[in-house]
């Protein structure tokens, strides 16, 4: 039915309540993607724990669910 959502309402790094920027968010997309290289991927919680984000947020930010460009 559309509740919550404000047309036009403040995203990403516009959004007051904000935990990340954009400059952060690459990095944790960097960090996790070169882990897939080196044989052992970091984990969802060690990059959350590294970047001082709930594993929700890490998760949610990696996957794509939040954060898209």
């Amino acid at each position: 039915k559309g509740r919550g959502y404000v047309v036009g309402g403040a995203r990403g790094e516009d959004h007051p309540q904000t935990a990340l920027t954009w400059d952060v968010v690459r990095e944790m997309r960097r960090v996790y993607g070169t882990s897939i290289g080196r044989g052992t991927r970091f984990t969802y919680g060690e990059i959350a724990a590294t970047f001082g984000v709930s594993y929700a947020i890490a998760s949610q930010v990696l996957t794509g669910i939040t954060w898209k460009e």
